[in-house]
């Protein structure tokens, strides 16, 4: 803890709770093995996929700021971070010398050490919290304007308390501050929020519009609305999978930073309202089952926008800038793609852009997630740099889908907040528009990423509709079709059933010989269900329970292999692709010979009762 005097004002800074290193290693649900952070946010997916050709934060400018954990305790570790140079701003108390903090150490590592996102970045500065609020960064301890500094991105992994001489009023001065300078700065300043679910949210820092707050995947973290400057905005942004506000903070820094290094000189990629709509448009949902969002509130009132996704908010930036169109109609934007403009402005009497998004009739949509960006302005009315006479004005935008009819699809609509958000699942194929507006001009940046198959049924994205997936449907039969599954309900009756099922097999599954749809029990997709390959498939597994699969026989998805359920389901298809048989060869039925389905049943039925009597004897 830290208590410095400001002005004859009080404040306390406390650095947030943080873990070792372990609590970037968890079991997710149903999971067998532990999971690093670096797996979960997918940064271990872009090393598998780029090698050393992954940007690593090399160039991007940072500042690490950090609470006092003990007497002029801040600085990390420098025997952790050998070939860095971490320069010490300062400042100790009076007297004492800046010492080592167990606290940044572990936040330098997710930062920009070995654990995080951006392990190249090997020159950083760094703060005590309390200096660089009052005369390092936010000049709190005097009427100058808030400094100009050229980072990129800081992590600030404290909070700071309200108590008597700190309050509302005092708390809406340093947001003031704050937000001009991150906006005068074009400096993206990441912010934890509070430890505990039950917590309120921080006065100071985490409220801020054009900070990024962070909070913890697990939802223990102190959250919005804000009840005062500007009441009723989303807070946190995003949140990150670490078992603390402190470590989940530097984390989604470190994936700033990875972004502002693979802009590669692209100023419009760096600016702050771009890196924020790129990570929020990134964040993952399928994490959480209660992610919400309404078209007046744009992000979940506990996780944000979701989970960081490093994958996802690199391949959005990777994907490039589209310029909007002044008039709706214009060129078609890519899947993966983002926008910045400093001015809304048309020719239009309300300033707008269009852009448009195309669904093929050949591709299934698993994610439409689109993000909109933008900073408060708070102007100095006083233009002496000894007089910090803040003026805040918050342009409203509004995002708005269109389908090609004109029907609107969904909206984000917010009045009150910074950031917009669309997010949507089942997005059927066609022609979409995107209409940006605003009540008046202002800079902008837009991310977006439609992320889906090019083959409709290819849940595991490998371009092939197969056992896999097949096996993915019946791993969630009986379950209500909500989140991600709502792709699995082909007959819309808001659950995933063996109905279901069978229209995937029939219509969407791809076969050896090029084409789609099957009869129900061809367990090698040969476009054909037979005795001699599936039936012998099935009798080989009679009686097998767990780990089977539609392949060797499972054709109920009960996880048994049985004559009852799986023998009159292989018959079904048997008949079925007779008749098939019969259609493709224009012949009668009395030319092709009916297999004999009670014959097969009874041998069925002796194989399995067989089996049986083995497993008794022995």
């Amino acid at each position: 803890m830290f208590s410095c005097f400001l002005r004859a004002v009080s404040f306390t800074v406390l650095p947030l709770t943080l873990g070792t290193l372990a609590s970037g290693v968890s079991f997710g649900q149903g999971e067998t093995e532990p999971q690093t952070t670096a797996q979960k946010i997918g940064y271990d997916d872009l090393v598998a996929e780029y090698g050393v050709n992954l940007p690593d934060g090399s160039s991007t400018s940072v500042a690490l700021v950090e609470a006092f954990t003990g007497e002029s305790r801040y600085l990390p570790n420098p025997a952790s971070f050998p070939g860095k140079t971490i320069v010490d701003r300062g400042q100790p108390t009076p007297g004492q010398t800046a010492a080592v903090s167990g606290h940044s150490t572990g936040s330098a590592v997710r930062f920009f050490g070995s654990g995080s996102s951006s392990p190249g970045t090997d020159n950083i500065d760094v703060f005590s919290a309390g200096y660089w609020l009052g005369s390092a960064g936010l000049n709190l301890t005097s009427n100058r304007d808030p400094a100009n500094q050229s980072y990129k991105v800081s992590s600030h992994s404290y909070i700071i308390r309200s108590n008597s001489d700190f309050g509302t009023t005092e708390a809406t001065s340093l947001l003031h501050r704050l937000d001009y300078y991150v906006d005068r700065n074009d400096s993206l300043v990441v912010v934890g929020s509070s430890n505990g679910r039950t917590t309120s949210l921080p006065l100071g820092l985490a409220p801020s519009f054009n900070a990024l707050s962070v909070g913890r995947s697990d939802g223990n973290h102190g959250a919005g609305p804000t009840t005062f400057y500007f009441e009723g905005r989303t807070k946190v942004d995003i949140v990150a999978p670490e078992g603390t506000t402190s470590g989940a903070t530097p984390v989604v820094a470190s994936v700033a930073s990875l972004l502002a290094d693979a802009a590669n000189g692209n100023s419009d990629a760096v600016h702050v309202e771009t890196l924020k709509a790129t990570l929020l448009a990134g964040a993952t949902k399928e994490q959480f089952s209660d992610w919400d969002r309404t078209t007046t509130r744009p992000l979940d009132e506990r996780y944000g926008a979701g989970q960081v996704n490093a994958y996802h908010s690199f391949k959005i930036q990777e994907g490039g800038q589209f310029e909007g169109s002044a008039t709706l109609g214009g060129n078609t934007v890519g899947d993966l793609g983002w926008d910045y403009s400093d001015s809304l402005e048309s020719t239009t009497l309300n300033p707008e852009r269009y852009y448009r998004f195309e669904v093929g009739n050949d591709q299934y949509l698993n994610e439409l997630s689109i993000a909109l960006a933008w900073n408060i302005d708070i102007a100095d009315v006083d233009p002496s740099p000894f007089s910090f006479t803040p003026s805040a004005n918050l342009v409203n935008l509004d995002l708005e889908l269109f389908d090609s009819t004109g029907n609107v699809v969904d909206a984000s609509l917010s009045t009150v907040d910074n950031v917009e958000h669309i997010y949507l699942q089942d997005l059927a194929p066609g022609i979409y528009d995107l209409k940006l507006s605003g009540d008046a001009d202002s800079d902008f940046a837009l991310a977006w990423r439609l992320n889906g198959s090019a083959l409709a049924g290819d849940f595991n994205l490998d371009q092939r509709v197969d056992i896999a997936d097949i096996d993915f449907y019946s791993g969630n039969i009986d379950q209500a079709a909500e989140g991600e599954l709502v792709q699995l309900d082909l007959d819309l009756d808001g659950r995933v059933t063996l109905a279901d099922l069978d229209l995937h097999v029939t219509t969407l599954v791809q076969t050896s010989d090029g084409g789609f749809g099957t009869t129900i029990g061809d367990t090698n997709l040969d476009g054909v269900t037979d005795v001699l390959t599936d039936g012998f498939a099935l009798v080989r597994n009679l009686g097998k329970t767990g780990n089977v699969s539609y392949a060797t026989g499972d054709f109920n998805a009960d996880n048994v292999v049985d004559v009852l359920g799986d023998g009159f389901r292989l018959i079904r298809g048997l008949r079925s692709g007779r008749t098939a048989r019969q259609a493709s060869l224009s012949v009668s039925s009395s030319s092709v010979p009916e297999p004999n389905s009670t014959a097969i049943l009874v041998l069925l039925c002796a194989v399995q009762a067989v089996r049986r009597r083995r497993s008794w004897i022995s």
